[in-house]
């Protein structure tokens, strides 16, 4: 495969427009100049994604879109060409150093939707694999990336989406779309799932039972 001159910027793009994650080299620090190509590349996907929002859609966060696009390249890396290196997991894969809010986790989702996967590919392969949790700690802050996977919401935040009305009507449909029985089981989260479908929940999702 020959190798591009930007590939961690070749890898976002992949991964965005065709769904598969195609690594080009071992893991290796991220030139600044690619970040910033990266991130221009992340924000005009974020500004066509956003045309569709319902209500108002939150400002792109550069930071969170960095940190999850980093953060799903560097598990790739870890999951494929993994070395010694499990005393060095949480450096290589830090945490996000805010609390995040309704900007932060739609910008941060454009790469880490596709985590879940990564995460569900770790645990075929060894379930006692010491990636998983450093992964599943930082899809506990952005959760709106897991929906539709297995996953413990015990931990998870759910009170931010009242913070934002746009994030929240995308939270729910994602939960209506992908179909989470988990997720729509939340106490909290049944309750607004029930005034959004209304009279209309039987005819979108006959499962789904409030």
């Amino acid at each position: 495969m020959q190798q591009p001159k930007q590939p961690f910027l070749e890898t976002l793009y992949k991964t965005r427009t065709i769904g598969e994650i195609v690594l080009y080299n071992e893991r290796s620090d991220i030139p600044r100049s690619e970040k910033a190509a990266a991130l221009d590349f992340l924000k005009s996907e974020y500004e066509r994604e956003s045309t569709d929002y319902p209500y108002l859609a939150p400002v792109f966060d550069d930071e969170a879109a960095l940190w999850g696009a980093t953060t799903l390249y560097y598990a790739a890396q870890l999951y494929l060409y993994r070395k010694d290196e499990t005393s060095q997991l949480t450096t290589i894969l830090p945490d996000y150093s805010k609390e995040p809010n309704a900007s932060a986790l739609l910008s941060a989702d454009l790469c880490l939707r596709f985590l879940p996967q990564i995460v569900a590919m770790l645990k075929a392969a060894d379930p006692e694999d010491l990636l998983i949790p450093v992964l599943n700690k930082h899809l506990e802050k952005f959760h709106y990336s897991v929906i539709g996977f297995d996953a413990n919401l015990g931990n998870f935040n759910f009170s931010i989406l009242n913070t934002n009305q746009c994030f929240k009507q995308l939270y729910l449909d994602r939960i209506i779309e992908r179909r989470d029985i988990a997720f729509a089981g939340n106490d909290q989260v049944k309750q607004w799932l029930n005034e959004c479908l209304g009279d209309h929940k039987k005819i979108f999702w006959e499962q789904l039972t409030i």
